[in-house]
């Protein structure tokens, strides 16, 4: 995971662009590869050597594995999906759990983007149901759930089930999420219905979005 985790701290100025994110599509699709090959055994291993150490330190406690959420994706530029902004810099040299699981999913996320750049939506999405099948389950893969909603709405595919995923991170989170679902759907059916329900999810407490979801769908009708 050292080598995964320098390759991503040297490529992460690279995927702003959609020429240089192509040139990364053969490196990463090997370098997942490799890493799904290892990871699952270096995962478990840096967990138990966190285990021994936490139980040397503290004999009579035990402290539960709890992954820190990541904030909801918002991205000022409608048309362009990109995953830069949400992900910081990784630093650290000695692995961890939560780090590795977020350099699979930003690594993921790159080659669903060089798909999308593409338009080849089903490859795109083949890549992600293959991602979510071997990633470690931390809010790391709400991108690709987002990615997955995103390219469903594009193919007027049903998104119920993903949205889900969205709906445990919070009203904000979810209305918001609709939003994008609106700006990415082709059918006028399914745009007013993005909107409708981003409206409606919203309550009072947050009554300035919710007027900027209305402003924005009387816009659009």
């Amino acid at each position: 995971m050292h080598l995964a985790r320098h390759f991503w701290n040297t490529c992460r100025s690279s995927i702003k662009r959609k020429l240089e994110r192509s040139l990364l599509f053969d490196p990463l699709n090997e370098l997942i590869h490799h890493i799904n090959t290892v990871a699952p055994k270096s995962i478990v291993a840096s967990r138990n050597e966190k285990e021994i150490a936490l139980k040397e330190e503290k004999p009579n406690t035990t402290e539960s594995f709890k992954p820190k959420k990541q904030p909801l994706i918002n991205k000022k530029d409608k048309k362009n999906v990109s995953i830069d902004d949400d992900q910081t810099q990784i630093t650290s040299v000695i692995s961890n759990p939560q780090e590795d699981a977020q350099i699979r999913s930003v690594l993921y996320g790159v080659l669903v983007q060089i798909y999308m750049d593409k338009h080849s939506w089903h490859s795109a999405l083949d890549v992600i149901d293959n991602a979510l099948q071997v990633l470690p389950r931390t809010q790391h893969r709400l991108l690709l759930y987002k990615y997955r909603v995103l390219i469903k709405s594009k193919l007027g595919l049903s998104i119920s089930t993903d949205m889900q995923k969205f709906r445990e991170q919070g009203e904000l989170a979810l209305a918001r999420m609709w939003r994008e679902v609106a700006i990415m759907a082709k059918k006028r059916d399914h745009v007013i219905n993005a909107y409708q329900q981003a409206i409606a999810t919203l309550q009072v407490t947050h009554s300035v979005f919710r007027i900027e979801f209305e402003i924005l769908f009387l816009e659009f009708g």
